[in-house]
């Protein structure tokens, strides 16, 4: 019997399985491949998939309106039937994409950045890690669950060479041990000036009592009501380039 699990969670997973982007008869192919969901109990699921794609994304009328739910984009237009994982970003760490499609001279140097998060925030950072990519800095983000024993061999491997931690903070975030480590690390460096400097993104509502000292002398770029602006302020603070939006 197929264990339940959101359908979002499954979309996500088939998509990512097929590259990141696919027409909806692909996706519904790899989706009943799988076998993982239970399709007696949703005869018409084909429509609950549409359905659920567009409840996450932006570009659609029934998008729900929180930034960490812009999941899907439709790269070929509205109407086109091809859907992608608006941040489709590999759990290894690979380099950035080429910056093709950015206006302006790209940067001669690109920031290297570790994205720290909770992983009960991964549809946001994975999203943010991309954006980030796009605009030309080199990011460090790990969308996948580390195991205690390999925890600090993760991190410092992720913090080695690192200009700037880029922190998004949650109340899960500001509760994470494992969080403050790597925020605590990363400011241990700065002081050491082998790192330039730690920028908060706030992706929910904290309570200010939550955020420890060294966090709150710190400017942070609030994302919970504008996740654009946020979004070019902080690239401008790490020295990014703007990408052409398509019309």
């Amino acid at each position: 019997m197929p264990q339940p699990r959101l359908w979002l969670d499954e979309i996500r997973d088939a998509l990512t399985t097929l590259g990141g982007q696919a027409t909806l008869a692909q996706l519904y192919q790899e989706i009943e491949r799988r076998g993982v969901m239970d399709f007696a109990s949703a005869p018409n699921w084909k429509a609950g998939v549409r359905r659920t794609i567009e409840q996450h994304a932006s570009e659609w009328a029934g998008f729900t309106g929180l930034a960490e739910n812009d999941v899907f984009f439709a790269p070929q237009g509205k109407g086109a039937g091809v859907w992608a994982l608006r941040a489709h970003v590999a759990p290894q760490h690979t380099a950035p994409p080429d910056n093709a499609g950015t206006t302006g001279t790209p940067p001669a140097h690109s920031p290297r950045v570790f994205l720290s998060h909770s992983h009960q925030d991964n549809r946001f950072a994975s999203r943010l890690a991309a954006d980030l990519q796009a605009r030309g800095a080199d990011v460090w983000v790990d969308l996948t669950e580390i195991q205690h024993d390999d925890f600090l061999k993760r991190i410092n491997e992720g913090l080695k060479d690192r200009e700037w931690l880029v922190l998004v903070m949650t109340p899960a975030a500001l509760a994470s041990p494992w969080v403050q480590l790597e925020v605590d690390a990363a400011h241990a460096l700065v002081i050491m000036k082998r790192m330039q400097g730690v920028i908060p993104v706030m992706a929910k509502p904290c309570q200010v009592e939550d955020i420890p000292p060294t966090g709150a002398t710190l400017h942070r770029y609030d994302a919970t009501r504008d996740y654009r602006r946020a979004l070019t302020s902080l690239s401008r603070a790490l020295g990014l380039v703007e990408p052409e939006i398509s019309q």
